[in-house]
């Protein structure tokens, strides 16, 4: 008695050949085959010799990635023999990663507007430590620091692989305190020297005499 399956290798697949598959997406293989096993490998082995026996195969590899997915069934009580489908995919491709328009861990003195940017899809952000998701803040307007701020971001697009999460870090230079003169405001004799100091032993002193802002 013989079985005739009107598949190559006795086995299809609920997935159709050439779709493009997320990371850690599932191909069910069938077959028509009475009691058979499903023998499959991944990549260039051959189910024939040595393949992995089930019907519900895991794609996973690189962005990008194309995908050999090969499988055979044996009827009971018979031998594996030289014949299997084969199916191919491709894995989606990955985002770039958002940059930003400041270096990390810049140093700033005053408040700042950063602006994110990335090549293609969506910009989702956190400021509180999480990592981002799509239930995480949109991006749509420059973010504005004004204290110490961890900024996470990824780029998100359907049917793509979401991107690299992103980190910024920036902090505020220390203000310095308690600055003061050895002589308050008035009237000055010619020659008179005035000493500023600094509670912050370490701070450099800046001064002007003209009326303009020092820097």
């Amino acid at each position: 008695t013989y079985q005739i399956s009107k598949y190559p290798g006795g086995v299809t697949s609920d997935t159709e050949e050439g779709k493009t598959l997320a990371d850690g997406d599932i191909v069910h293989l069938i077959t028509d085959v009475t009691g058979g096993t499903i023998y499959y490998t991944l990549g260039t082995g051959n189910p024939v010799n040595g393949g992995t026996a089930g019907n519900a195969v895991t794609i996973s590899g690189e962005p990008g990635q194309d995908i050999s997915l090969k499988a055979a069934a044996v009827a009971p009580g018979t031998r594996m023999t030289g014949s299997y489908a084969a199916f191919q995919y491709k894995l989606r491709d990955q985002l770039a990663a958002p940059h930003a328009s400041i270096m990390t861990n810049t140093v700033l003195t005053e408040e700042t507007n950063l602006i994110l940017k990335a090549n293609k899809g969506k910009i989702y952000y956190t400021i509180d430590g999480t990592l981002p998701d799509r239930n995480s803040y949109l991006y749509e307007y420059p973010i504005i620091l004004y204290q110490d701020t961890t900024v996470q971001a990824i780029a998100m697009e359907d049917g793509y692989e979401s991107s690299a999460v992103s980190i910024f870090v920036y902090t505020f230079a220390e203000k310095v305190k308690g600055l003061s003169a050895s002589k308050p405001s008035g009237v000055l004799e010619a020659g008179e020297t005035i000493w500023l100091t600094s509670e912050n032993g370490e701070a450099e002193i800046y001064y002007t005499t003209n009326g303009s802002n020092p820097d």
